[in-house]
């Protein structure tokens, strides 16, 4: 575990959270396998990386969307129903990936998501993500020895 490790980590999944065609989880596997100890804390340091890179996203979506967007945006503002999806909407684009993460953080300011529910459940759900990720080869490998999951 060194500091070029994590430092890779946290810059490749800044990278990754604003270049869409870069793979953040295919970087996590990959250093994960490469030091294996270190793998929840990677986890740790690759989702505050993509939030940092989504924050970014945020806070230019919030000056994009009023000009280009806010008419469209606006009936989904007005209606009650978007107002119960936001929160929700962000936790599980953040961890499933579905729809893109990517589009939503430039959505958010838009939708009327303030900057911090954003941030907070951004992260928990690039947390989940991650972690799932880190032990998903635990889990294998568990099943494989004990013949099944």
């Amino acid at each position: 575990m060194t500091p070029a490790l994590f430092f890779v980590a946290f810059s490749g999944a800044v990278v990754s959270s604003l270049v869409p065609f870069v793979n953040a989880e295919i970087l996590l596997m990959g250093l994960a396998v490469a030091s294996p100890a270190a793998a929840p804390l990677l986890a740790v340091v690759m989702a505050a990386g993509q939030m940092a890179g989504k924050s970014a996203l945020f806070l230019g979506g919030g000056r994009l969307l009023p000009s280009r967007f806010d008419a469209r945006l606006a009936r989904w503002r007005l209606d009650g129903r978007t107002r119960r999806i936001r929160a929700p909407l962000i936790g599980i684009s953040a961890f499933t990936g579905l729809p893109p993460f990517y589009l939503v953080s430039i959505a958010a300011p838009g939708l009327g998501v303030s900057f911090r529910t954003f941030l907070a459940l951004g992260l928990a759900g690039r947390l989940l993500r991650f972690g799932a990720l880190v032990a998903l080869p635990q889990v294998i490998a568990h099943s494989t020895r004990t013949g099944g999951l």
